[in-house]
């Protein structure tokens, strides 16, 4: 089993995040070291969502290009094919603190590289592959009240 990494602080960012996006839904958040971090039900149809928090960058308007790591998204594909959710309803979601940009991994668009942060004692994951977003990706943007 790998480490986990996520402060309680991480878990409020987060939950704030999907409170802000899918009040009106059920929400149903899954169990640590899933795929997803939450199944969320809308008129009957489910929704695959993974949150990203971003710490260094303030603001969901500043001139931020989201990143993630590839294998997230290769294994977001892989799960939501399996449990039969579309890609059009995979939603990867970046939590800033003061609000949220989001897209369908659909949209996505950007390109590759080595990188990520600096390694952590008992982490494999912290230097890998990474997805960089560009200024193409068609992304949504909504602000805490």
């Amino acid at each position: 089993m790998s480490k986990t990494f996520e402060t309680q602080h991480d878990v409020d960012r987060e939950s704030r995040a999907i409170q802000l996006l899918f009040s009106d839904c059920e929400i149903l958040k899954q169990e640590p070291h899933s795929v997803v971090d939450y199944l969320i039900v809308k008129d009957g149809k489910k929704y695959a969502v993974e949150v990203k928090g971003v710490k260094k960058v303030d603001s969901v308007h500043d001139e931020h290009q989201a990143v993630v790591g590839l294998r997230k998204l290769v294994d977001l594909q892989s799960w939501t094919r399996k449990v039969g959710i579309p890609m059009s309803r995979t939603i990867i979601v970046w939590a800033y603190s003061d609000g949220v940009k989001y897209t369908n991994i659909t949209n996505l668009k950007g390109y590759v590289y080595y990188g990520g942060r600096k390694p952590r004692d008992g982490s494999t994951n912290d230097m890998e592959l990474m997805f960089r977003s560009s200024y193409r990706t068609n992304f949504k943007t909504k602000k805490y009240v």
